[in-house]
């Protein structure tokens, strides 16, 4: 069986998973999606980006923050997963 990479957006994902009110086990999410393709998922590559903080941060920012880097360290932990993380920042009221 042929391995392959699998690439994940967390940010969408996140947001499929919560308007449809179930949680994914990442890690099986990519052997799932290799498997129909006759291939092994060998590493899994998870792109997201920390929440906006403020200078300084409001104590929800801070909570935020402190409950993704906790996600990442889990991640991270098991050793099967890269997380690949960018930046988020408010753009008229928006955060992109």
């Amino acid at each position: 069986m042929q391995s392959t990479l699998v690439f994940i957006d967390a940010g969408y994902l996140s947001k499929i998973t919560k308007h449809f009110g179930f949680r994914l086990n990442l890690h099986e999410l990519s052997l799932q999606m290799a498997k129909p393709l006759g291939l092994w998922s060998r590493h899994l590559f998870i792109y997201t980006a920390p929440p906006f903080q403020s200078n300084p941060p409001t104590a929800e920012e801070a909570d935020r923050r402190r409950k993704h880097d906790k996600w990442v360290n889990k991640i991270e932990g098991l050793g099967t997963a890269t997380v690949r993380q960018g930046r988020c920042q408010k753009v008229n009221g928006e955060y992109h």
